[in-house]
């Protein structure tokens, strides 16, 4: 597959222009560098930032870039571009740009080399797609009949791609029962005896587990109606049941024998955690979203449409909406639609989409109650129809077999051992502001640069440590050579995570002679070097906090800011 597959961090530290002197010649003839480095200004508008990118990838006048998205996190501007080509779409195919009030950019190329490849056109064809070797224009059709959903994309009469749908107003208060976050968890037990689905039949064991809650409701004329401004239930999926919520009082109280349940326990957590993730400073993520609690054909699975921006949740074995588990992991999905629209492609994006979205589930979970930490859904998945998943495997990167449910643990067990070093807040920031930077076919290791990149940019690096210690268990990283993610094409840091903690040098690699100046955060000079290929900075010879190495090549300077 012919990608221009492109990591770009870029610092504009000192910067005075729009736009400085590339640090390489010719984009175009470095597309499979991973690291690059250059400046932008954040007073571009869109339009203006499309047009540099066009220039740097040197686009053909064939080619275009169209905003797909714009968003804002903490502090970082988030531009999504659609590449075009002869006017209609390329799938999977564009460029990210996020820009951080700090002035660091970072942007991440996933673009088709259409240069490079045969272009095979059908009349009646709405966008290019890239298979072996060739660029087609096909049409997209939605296949329902197969067991689930499939998207099939034709050149002519001949099937090129198929792919699976992804798995993936507040006027008042009313009074509901929900389980917290299941039974299973809440009674400290295992599926079995009286803790069993028995047909979705309720017991005085599984009642006793129903806690009390607040929900947001809509009222009108003299009812209750369980919807708000970014959540409604509608029926999608057999079976249809036309079932409005209203009430005409404010107590949504059922158990779980009654079809209304699942509708109240997935609404609680539903909300509960938009509330969670717009609080945290990511409510660009937040999109209003359908829900059917009991879709699917009533089969034991839950679906995230990604067109419709909707959720499916099953009712075969343990109703899904039942197990808060289930509920955000669904919801997962489509924060990262949101945040990344457009790019689950690839086994190994596919992976770490399930991993990052069970990491979200089990962390929600141990908000509510720690008594189970690792196991998730332990409601649905652990009886008779399914065994769930697990944040804590012991599998590591070698152990990677290309299989999305085989794989997703490895991943997920990564993020929940930060999660268990510096705690939910810390680690779930991290992961929100992650879901903004997730492209096409990327690599494992591509998103464990990503995420030291943004504990760089966001906390200045102060969670590496920790974070390297977790990439280093699951064989993602080793002690012995760990890049930083600043790393340039003129100069590699390595251990810079160490260095911070205070028992490891920072190693330096210049690509050439230069000058090298350590400045405090006071911008005073506190040692200046001479320096050839390579040199070290000892922790020993500074004193902890925050310094500016200055990195100058003659006519070129590069600042880069470390910890100690």
């Amino acid at each position: 597959m012919a990608f221009r597959l492109l990591t770009i961090i870029l610092l504009s530290i000192f910067s005075s222009a729009l736009f400085a002197q590339s640090l390489v010649d010719d984009v175009s003839e470095n597309r499979n560098k991973r690291l690059y480095t250059d400046k932008v200004s954040p007073e571009l508008s869109p339009v203006q930032i499309a047009s540099w990118l066009k220039t740097q990838f040197d686009l053909t006048d064939s080619e275009d870039l169209r905003l797909l998205q714009k968003a804002y996190s903490n502090n970082v501007h988030h531009f999504t571009f659609k590449h075009y080509f002869k006017g209609k779409p390329v799938y999977m195919s564009g460029i990210k740009v996020h820009i951080y009030s700090s002035g660091k950019t970072m942007i991440q190329s996933y673009l088709h080399d259409i240069k490079t490849v045969s272009i095979l056109e059908h009349y009646g064809g709405e966008l290019y797609l890239m298979s072996a070797g060739n660029l087609y224009l096909v049409y997209k059709k939605l296949n329902s009949n197969k067991t689930r959903p499939v998207y099939e994309y034709f050149y002519g009469d001949d099937i090129i791609k198929s792919s699976l749908q992804s798995r993936y107003y507040r006027d008042t208060t009313a009074k509901a029962k929900v389980f917290y976050p299941n039974p299973i968890v809440t009674a400290d037990t295992v599926y079995g005896g009286n803790f069993k689905d028995f047909g979705d039949a309720n017991n005085p064991s599984l009642e006793a587990q129903l806690v009390e809650v607040e929900i947001p409701v809509r009222f009108e004329n003299d009812s209750f109606y369980l919807e708000q401004q970014f959540l409604r239930f509608e029926e999608i999926g057999f079976p249809y049941e036309n079932d409005d919520y209203k009430l005409d009082n404010d107590s949504f109280f059922y158990t779980r024998d009654q079809q209304r349940f699942e509708a109240v326990n997935a609404y609680y957590h539903l909300t509960n955690y938009m509330n969670y993730v717009e609080n945290m400073g990511y409510s660009d993520l937040i999109d209003s979203i359908v829900i059917d609690v009991h879709g699917l054909g009533g089969s034991d699975q839950s679906q995230f449409n990604p067109d419709y921006y909707s959720i499916q949740y099953g009712e075969g074995g343990v109703d899904d909406a039942e197990d808060a588990d289930v509920v955000v992991h669904e919801y997962g999905h489509a924060l990262s639609e949101t945040g990344s629209p457009e790019t689950l492609e690839g086994k190994h994006r596919k992976a770490m989409e399930e991993g990052t979205v069970d990491y979200l589930a089990r962390s929600y979970g141990r908000s509510l109650t720690d008594q189970v930490k690792y196991k998730v859904f332990s409601w649905d998945g652990h009886n008779d129809f399914w065994n769930g998943s697990t944040t804590s495997s012991n599998k590591k990167y070698e152990d990677v077999t290309g299989g999305k449910d085989s794989d997703r643990e490895i991943w997920s067990s990564t993020l929940m051992c930060i999660h268990d070093y510096v705690g939910r807040n810390v680690t779930d920031s991290l992961v929100l502001e992650y879901l903004f930077y997730l492209t096409p076919e990327s690599s494992y290791l591509d998103h464990v640069q990503i995420l030291l990149a943004i504990d760089t940019n966001m906390n200045g690096g102060r969670n590496a440590g920790y974070m390297r210690d977790c990439f280093v268990q699951r064989g993602f990283l080793s002690y012995a050579s760990v890049e930083d993610p600043l790393s340039t094409e003129n100069v590699r840091m390595l251990n810079s995570a160490g260095f911070a903690e205070g028992n490891e040098a920072l190693e330096i690699i210049l690509k050439e002679k230069a000058t090298v100046t350590v400045l405090n955060a006071l911008g005073q000079k506190v040692a200046a070097y001479e320096a050839h290929t390579n040199f070290i900075l000892n922790p020993s010879d500074f004193e902890s906090g925050l310094y500016i190495l200055q990195i100058n090549y003659g006519d070129r300077s590069l600042s880069f800011k470390v910890i100690r």
